[in-house]
């Protein structure tokens, strides 16, 4: 509250105190003057009828109130209230403006080391390729690159090169529009023929079921080293075992 308003809340109090000591005084008794006395009897009549009445209290004034005629004071703040019409109690003296913003306090301590997340997936590459207009690819089958560049379902020469095709979604496609993703590196999900697939066993193309994948009932590849040699093109490693005609992850 400014100086201002605090001057301003004490005249008024002088004022309301001196109004009311006004009003207590007796009325003058009969004289030689009766104009005079009637005069002043009248005017201390109207005072006393209309004296202030001063009231207190911890919270903020909630009793019934007379416009002009009631004051509050709340013990709890020194705040000070006017009845200014019935039953309508103002806090006197205007809220000043609103202070500058306080400098910016010292940083906390570091909290504590939060849980472990989840483990993530594996990360998979994968390289876009048009999906051929007949035959097309089928999700978790293997694909090959046709003469005209594009991804079709693999068939069952083992000899050559297939891609395990990722799951439509976002850009990738599967059947014959738009375009596959074939798995390049990483963890793909291939669907086994009907040998099912052994966890840890190096991952052929099926020579049975066209865009299958096969157990080669190798656990290592000793004739990659010489391309002369292979009977079957490895595609990967199983990461985990299926039966047959059902899926598992493949290591590329």
């Amino acid at each position: 509250m400014t100086s201002r308003a605090k001057l301003g809340i004490a005249c008024l109090l002088v004022v309301l105190i001196g109004t009311y000591a006004i009003a207590q005084v007796q009325t003058i008794p009969n004289t030689t003057f009766p104009a005079v006395r009637s005069l002043m009897n009248s005017n201390f009549s109207y005072l006393d009828a209309n004296k202030i009445t001063f009231h207190s209290g911890s919270g903020v004034p909630s009793i019934n109130c007379t416009q002009g005629l009631d004051a509050y004071t709340r013990t709890s703040n020194g705040a000070m209230y006017w009845c200014t019409a019935t039953n309508t109690w103002t806090l006197l003296g205007a809220t000043g403006p609103t202070g500058p913003t306080g400098p910016t306090g010292a940083s906390g301590a570091t909290g504590p080391t939060g849980p472990t997340g989840p483990s993530g997936t594996a990360a998979t590459l994968t390289q876009s390729v048009a999906n051929a207009a007949v035959t097309g690819t089928t999700a978790k089958h293997l694909a090959e690159i046709n003469s005209s560049g594009n991804a079709v379902l693999a068939g069952t020469d083992i000899r050559k090169m297939a891609f395990i095709v990722a799951p439509a979604g976002g850009s990738c496609s599967v059947g014959t529009t738009g375009s596959a993703c074939l798995v390049i590196a990483g963890a793909g999900t291939c669907t086994a023929d009907a040998s099912g697939i052994a966890a840890g066993n190096i991952v052929v193309k099926s020579g049975v079921t066209s865009g299958r994948c096969a157990d080669s009932g190798f656990t290592f590849w000793p004739s990659v080293i010489d391309p002369n040699q292979m009977s079957a093109y490895p595609l990967g490693i199983a990461v985990t075992s299926c039966a047959a005609n059902a899926d598992c992850t493949v290591m590329r």
